[in-house]
């Protein structure tokens, strides 16, 4: 059974900056470089869309997501290309 990448996956990957080998494979971005900038993109818009959706939520939402305002405040603070 072949596994799904999630977008998380996928970011992580993307995560290596010029094909640097990462825990899923090696991402080489000398054949489709413009993919690779888009991957980056969407990434970074959906950590820096997310970190800021989490600071609106309740507390009643955080406790039922299983995290407290502190651990939201703290994911909330790291920068968009941070994982």
């Amino acid at each position: 059974m072949e596994s799904q990448m999630t977008a998380y996956d996928t970011c992580k990957q993307a995560a290596s900056p010029l094909g640097v080998y990462s825990n899923f494979k090696l991402l080489d971005i000398s054949e489709k470089p413009y993919t690779s900038i888009k991957i980056f993109l969407r990434c970074w818009y959906r950590n820096w869309r997310t970190r800021k959706q989490l600071l609106a939520l309740s507390s009643q939402d955080l406790k039922d997501i299983g995290i407290t305002r502190v651990d939201a405040l703290q994911e909330a603070k790291k920068p968009f290309w941070r994982y």
